[in-house]
This record gives structure tokens, sequence and C-alpha cells, in this order.
């Protein structure tokens, strides 16, 4: 019995040595490793852990794992761009892998917060995504687009409020009524009343005070008329020029020389 004891005794922790060599072999304890830090927001330390399992078990099976948690942990430190093309080499690398859905949603989120930044080829992006055939991917795109307020994504929101559950209806409802108060009122048949400006303001008030026939300047003082006070004296005329000639006489009848 005691034979048949250690002897199962060796199997096991055989067994366990086994078990264990294979998990260092694919990788398992750095991928652990890298969860942990990422969790704990030990973000740097996460990338070199989840680069080290990349690099040193080419063929583990984590490796679609790991490229998935790298985009994500470049999104938290908001690396945008690196974060984007990342998800998009898990799906060009690992087309079969279970991350891919979640790695486009994820790159609708990243897109989303570029075109924000004025970046237009995301922009671009995200309406691409209103023709998927994935009802996930569209309606992600559409209240990505919303959030931008994107007129773009009203079809597919409209569908989410007809379609979807309750709370994927009362948030497109919400987004839509969002949309339509910022579209501007058509201009077309329209009576657009245009407050006037001060000086035009000003420019009516003037014209109402003067009255026809006056101007609303007053006369400057070169211009004013003074009268003469009563102290001055008249102003004395000068004597017409006498015409004189040396042929004329007087009224007495003398020559005037």
């Amino acid at each position: 019995m005691k034979n048949k004891s250690i002897i199962s005794l060796i199997l096991i922790l055989v067994g366990c040595f086994l078990v264990s060599s294979a998990e260092a072999q694919d990788g398992f304890q750095l991928y652990y490793k890298a969860k942990k830090q990422m969790h704990l927001k030990e973000y740097d330390q996460a990338l070199e852990t989840f680069k080290l399992l990349m690099v040193k078990f080419p063929e583990s099976k984590y490796l679609d794992d790991a490229q998935f948690w790298t985009g994500y942990v470049n999104g938290k430190q908001k690396k945008y761009s690196e974060s984007f093309r990342l998800y998009e080499d898990l799906k060009k690398n690992y087309p079969n892998s279970p991350w891919v859905d979640d790695a486009e949603i994820q790159q609708i989120d990243v897109a989303e917060k570029l075109a924000n930044r004025g970046e237009k080829p995301y922009l671009d992006y995200l309406v691409k995504k209103l023709n998927s055939p994935d009802k996930t991917i569209k309606y992600q795109a559409s209240m990505s687009l919303a959030k931008l307020r994107d007129d773009r994504a009203l079809p597919g929101l409209k569908q989410m409020a007809k379609n979807g559950d309750k709370d994927m209806s009362r948030v497109a409802r919400s987004l839509i009524k969002k949309i339509e108060s910022k579209k501007p009122q058509p201009r077309t048949g329209s009576k657009i009343i245009k407050k006037p400006t001060l000086n035009n303001r000003d420019r009516k008030t003037k014209s109402r005070l003067v009255k026809p026939g006056r101007t609303n300047k007053s006369p400057t003082r070169s211009g004013s008329i003074k009268r003469p006070s009563k102290s001055s004296k008249p102003p004395t005329r000068s004597s017409p020029p006498s015409r004189k000639s040396s042929g004329q006489k007087s009224s007495s009848g003398k020559k005037i020389k």
C-alpha cells in the first residue's frame, strides 16, 4: 500500500511539473502577470510584459489576447492612433480570433476620439461602418457619429430606436433629439428680422429729430451774426466818390478847379 501511495504521489508531482512546464512554454505566466499589471493601472509595465510574451513565445496561444490588450492599454494612455493601429493588426493577423469583434468595437470608440480632434480619415471610417452587416457595429458607429453631431447617424439611430431593446431605444431617442435640436432652421420662405445695430438706430433717431428745411448742424462761430451793442455807434457810410472833372461847374455857377 505504501509503495502504491508513493507511486501515486510521484505521478501527481510529475503531472504538475509537466503542466507547469507547458504553461511556461505557452507564456501563460507572462500573460497572467501582464493582465495583473494592467488592472493595477501599471500600464507601462503591462506593455513591456505583453511585448516580452509575444517575443519570447511566438507560438503562444495567447498572442491574440496580448495583441488586443496592448491596443487597449494604449487607448488608456490616450495613444489613440497607436491603439487604432494595434486593433487593425489584430484583425489582419488573427482573423479567426474571438477578439476580432471586440477589437472593431474598440476601434470605433478610438476613431470617435480622433475624429473629434478634427482628423477626417477617422470620421470617414465611422461613416463607412454605418454600412456594416453587423448590427452591433452599425449601431456603435451611429452612436459615435451622433456624439459628433453628425446627422448621418440618424438612419442607424432610428433603426435602433425601433428595433433595439429598452435601453438601446432610450439612448437612440436621446441622441436623435440632440442631433435634430442642433439643425439650423431653414431660410427659404422665412423672414429674417435683423436687430438694428447701434449706428442704424442712431441714424434713425437723428432723422426723426431733424425737421424738413433745417439742418442738424449748429452754426459755427465764424458764420454767426452778431447784433451791435447799444453803446456802439452806428457805422458811418462812406461818401460815394465824387465825380470831379475840370470842366464842371458848381451850383453857384463857379467853375470848380
